[in-house]
């Protein structure tokens, strides 16, 4: 890992392939290597705590599904709700996330809540994007991995990075990590007929990653990653779709 006195800028950071080679993760017996920076946990929850999700999504009214007001999310996101933030099952997830990366470095990688379900029915996709998307005053963390919990198995609804030219099949119980870096955009295949594709997703934040932002390095175009006076902020374009 590079010092921050050797660090140029952000971007000289994020390529620096070593601080995706995290050792729990790539030593763990369920490892399943998608691409190099690419990993999958395989069989990451139990039966029981897929049922436990996705009963939170099966058992929401649609009126609880259309809060997200913003295009692309509508009728798409669920949250947990107030009650199950705490609930052991929940918690117990994230801290199962939370030592995959615990380091042993005196600053510990911070770790996002998974606090909502999305849904994806048959004939839907997601638009392409980047999990780093950056305010052009540094008002958000870069992603250094987004990660996704699977619910359950369903048809199509494959990841696939664009630039990479690679798709992933997911299946029930994985856990995919993937950088937030440009390199990683990706978007997911239309999910095919048959069962609504259901996940949850986090973030992992390494701290020399918050100090840059903190420091307002950020990028402001979402495909260069290169700032540009007068681009479209990324973060309105993520969130919007």
């Amino acid at each position: 890992m590079y010092s921050m006195e050797k660090m140029i800028n952000l971007n000289d950071y994020l390529d620096n392939e070593d601080i995706y080679k995290i050792p729990k993760i790539l030593n763990h017996p369920n490892y399943y290597e998608v691409e190099e920076n690419i990993h999958v946990i395989k069989n990451f929850t139990s039966q029981g705590e897929r049922d436990w999700f996705l009963n939170i999504a099966t058992s929401s009214t649609e009126d609880q599904w259309d809060k997200d007001k913003r295009k692309w999310w509508n009728k798409k996101i669920v949250y947990v709700g107030d009650h199950n933030v705490s609930h052991p099952i929940l918690q117990g997830v994230l801290q199962r996330i939370k030592d995959l990366f615990d380091d042993e470095r005196e600053e510990k990688w911070t770790i996002g809540g998974m606090l909502s379900v999305h849904r994806m029915m048959p004939g839907e996709k997601m638009f392409t994007h980047a999990d780093n998307p950056s305010g052009t005053e540094g008002h958000t963390n870069y992603v250094q991995f987004g990660m996704v919990l699977y619910h359950n198995d369903f048809n199509g609804g494959e990841i696939y990075y664009n630039y990479l030219d690679l798709s992933y099949k997911p299946e029930a119980g994985d856990l995919l990590m993937h950088p937030g870096t440009t390199k990683y955009t990706h978007s997911t295949l239309p999910v095919l007929p048959g069962p609504n594709r259901y996940i949850s997703t986090t973030f992992a934040f390494d701290p020399a990653v918050k100090r840059l932002r903190d420091k307002n390095l950020v990028f402001e175009n979402l495909k260069t990653g290169e700032p540009e006076e007068g681009t479209e902020d990324p973060i309105s374009k993520y969130q919007t779709g």
